[in-house]
């Protein structure tokens, strides 16, 4: 198997991700509630995600383009994306050209979108959202939202945001599951790859591929 892809399917070690995005897409409303702390606004807008996937889920499980572009419009602009690329790429970033930067970003992104949206179709009616206590001073610009997701099996997956404010709205810019770090587990992935073959031609395969991840129950 193709191990530029190793670091997505680690994601058998992250059964619960994709349901993840069930929160990601409630931040919408932060960039419009900054008065608004992490949680609360989480907190106010995961029912309208819900009910919009109840409303739509067969539209969207016909036409998967259509929830994809769902996923791209609502949870990607949550994610600080040239921050976690900077993350991932670690030394590679600071050498790599604009455009290098940019593809980089583009190809994650779209990465992303492909493994994750028809998992939260297949998911996300299936699950409660338990939120932990956010601690964050006031004034304060960064901060992680703990939650654990628990499905109607009863397991239960402790998941926690880190996010940091940038020009003055809420965005994500690391996910811990069961206390690992996603940004860090796919910079040792990618890392590898770069080292053995080159950004360009990382970055040329994340392009051209229609991978998607397997996001199996846990055992």
């Amino acid at each position: 198997m193709d191990r530029i892809f190793t670091g997505f399917l680690m994601l058998k070690r992250f059964a619960c991700l994709s349901l993840s995005l069930m929160l990601l897409s409630s931040l919408g409303v932060i960039a419009h509630a900054t008065s608004q702390g992490p949680e609360e606004a989480l907190r106010s807008t995961v029912e309208h995600l819900q009910n919009l996937i109840q409303k739509n889920h067969a539209q969207y499980n016909a036409n998967p383009a259509s929830f994809y572009k769902v996923v791209d419009e609502v949870v990607v602009p949550l994610f600080d994306v040239p921050y976690i690329s900077r993350l991932v790429l670690a030394r590679y970033w600071r050498t790599a050209t604009p455009e290098q930067r940019k593809a980089f970003e583009s190809a994650f992104k779209n990465m992303l979108i492909r493994s994750y949206a028809n998992a939260l179709l297949h998911n996300a009616e299936s699950t409660k959202v338990v939120w932990k206590p956010t601690r964050a001073g006031a004034g304060a610009d960064d901060a992680t939202v703990k939650t654990e997701l628990v499905r109607d099996s009863g397991q239960k997956y402790p998941i926690g945001f880190s996010v940091h404010k940038v020009n003055g709205k809420w965005k994500i810019y690391d996910i811990t599951i069961d206390n690992i770090s996603l940004a860090l587990n796919y910079r040792s992935q990618i890392d590898a790859n770069v080292r053995r073959e080159g950004l360009d031609a990382v970055i040329k395969r994340m392009q051209h591929s229609n991978m998607t991840a397997t996001i199996p129950t846990r055992s």
